[in-house]
């Protein structure tokens, strides 16, 4: 029943995400396909009735915070996983729609591949007179700003399909980002051993899938790339599990200091990746708001390999729901990227406290338990 509600849910997200769609986005595909001109009517049913789009966002992304909590909780043994994949790769067809940085990706594949500059000393600013695609492409004033390896799986759609077909480059580069986030999910199923942990960790994980998998970050190939490197070290395919990490490095330049959780196991890796983690919230949470909601998946590099606790873990999850509806609310509600909600800053400083008040609880609970087994034994 669960997994259908998810089904659901992922239908209806996919279908609204068009009703935030660019308008430079829709002139364009219409041009070739008049058939999209329907996506007129429906981003002006979001944006004259605001209550609505208020109503069903909020709505949304509440039923997927509460359908995690479920997954984690749930004593469930027999989960209906082909659902949850359908519903996975309906969201491969959502609209981007609370972020521009896939176009952005795209047009540096371009200028790569069609112009035959370098983005990283070109910016897209310079073709606005001779390309329409900067139509809807942001962040034009400045160069390409991450790996090379992600530059090179920007310019793969491109060089299967051409780039006058911007709209088949558009879903082919979606379709990649769906499968590799299907993949990640079943790379963390590998390293917990735990098909549970896939599901509510990641397959079903508001955040991830709002930013990673419908907004298409190219932060979904790093944390990939990462994980994978880990799964490999630990089946001691050393060299592939280096180049993969090299890999994500190559993609996102944030995963290189992890790099000590590659060469530990056991113990060891699961306290470093606790510590890792606690530092990392708290780094975010001073800097909050002024970090994207996006920033924080880079946690997933280390929830799979710490080992938390369900209680931890839902304070995790509900606070994501809060960052999702706090940092994206406002643009829904006017279609303004409006400052968000500077009270709610002290709730994300207090996260990493809640998250490490748990741990230590927990630990501290532990040993009392096993004194008093070592007593009764004496």
């Amino acid at each position: 029943m669960i997994e259908f509600l998810f089904l659901i849910i992922a239908t209806s997200l996919t279908i609204a995400s068009y009703a935030w769609s660019d308008y430079g986005f829709i002139s364009l595909i219409t041009q070739t396909k008049p058939i999209f001109s329907k996506l007129y009517t429906l981003r002006g049913l979001m944006l004259y009735n605001r209550h609505i789009a208020e109503f069903l966002f909020v709505t949304l992304i509440i039923s997927l915070v509460s359908i995690q909590i479920y997954f984690l909780f749930t004593k469930k043994e027999k989960i209906n996983l082909k659902i949850i994949i359908i519903s996975l790769t309906i969201l491969f067809f959502a609209y981007p729609f609370l972020s521009s940085d896939i176009f952005s990706y795209l047009f540096a594949g371009k200028i790569a591949y069609v112009y035959h500059l370098n983005p990283y000393k070109t910016i897209p600013e310079a073709f606005r007179e001779k390309d329409i695609w900067l139509s809807f492409t942001y962040w034009t004033h400045r160069n390409y700003i991450y790996g090379p390896l992600y530059l090179l799986i920007s310019i793969i759609p491109l060089v299967i399909l051409g780039a006058e077909k911007f709209l088949t480059v558009f879903y082919l580069t979606k379709i990649i980002s769906g499968l590799v986030f299907i993949l990640t999910g079943l790379v963390i199923y590998r390293i917990t051993k735990d098909i549970k942990k896939a599901i509510y960790l990641w397959w079903v994980n508001p955040l991830v899938i709002i930013e990673l998998l419908i907004n298409s970050h190219n932060d979904l190939f790093m944390i990939f790339f990462f994980l994978l490197s880990i799964l490999l070290w630990d089946n001691k395919k050393r060299f592939w599990a280096i180049f993969s990490f090299i890999s994500s490095v190559l993609t996102k330049y944030v995963s290189a200091p992890f790099i000590i959780l590659l060469f530990t196991k056991g113990k060891t890796r699961e306290i470093l990746s606790k510590v890792s983690l606690l530092l990392f919230l708290l780094f975010l949470s001073f800097k909050y708001p002024s970090f994207q909601a996006w920033y924080y998946t880079w946690i997933y590099f280390l929830i799979p390999l710490a080992n938390l606790k369900k209680r931890s873990l839902l304070v995790i999850f509900l606070f994501q729901g809060l960052l999702i509806l706090d940092k994206y609310y406002t643009f829904i509600s006017s279609g303004n990227w409006g400052p968000v909600n500077q009270n709610i800053r002290i709730l994300f400083i207090f996260l990493p406290f809640i998250t490490s008040l748990t741990l230590i609880t927990r630990r501290i609970k532990a040993n009392s338990q096993k004194m008093a087994e070592l007593n009764n034994h004496s």
